[in-house]
C-alpha cells in the first residue's frame, strides 16, 4: 500500500521523484532483509546449489560450455 502512495507522489510532482526513489529502495531493501531473516538458510543454499540441478560434476559442464563459447568466437 505504501508503494502505491509513493508512486502517486512521484506522478504528482517532479520534485518528489528522487525522494520517492530513495524511499522505494529502502522499502525493497527492508522487505528483502526481512525475507532473508525469516527464511531458513539451508533452504536458500539448496536452491542456489548447482549440484542439486546438474549433479556432482556441474563444474565440468560449466567449463565445457565456457570453452565452447570461447572457441566459437575465434573466427578471424
Amino acid at each position: 500500500m505504501a508503494k502505491r502512495f509513493y508512486d502517486m507522489a512521484a506522478e504528482a510532482s517532479a520534485d518528489a521523484k528522487v525522494p520517492v526513489a530513495l524511499a522505494l529502495a529502502k522499502l525493497s531493501f527492508m522487505f528483502g532483509l526481512r525475507y532473508l531473516t525469516e527464511s531458513e538458510w539451508q533452504e536458500l543454499t539448496l536452491t542456489l546449489d548447482p549440484a542439486t540441478y546438474l549433479g556432482p560434476d556441474w563444474d565440468l559442464y560449466l567449463i565445457t560450455t565456457l570453452l565452447g563459447l570461447l572457441g566459437n568466437n575465434s573466427s578471424v
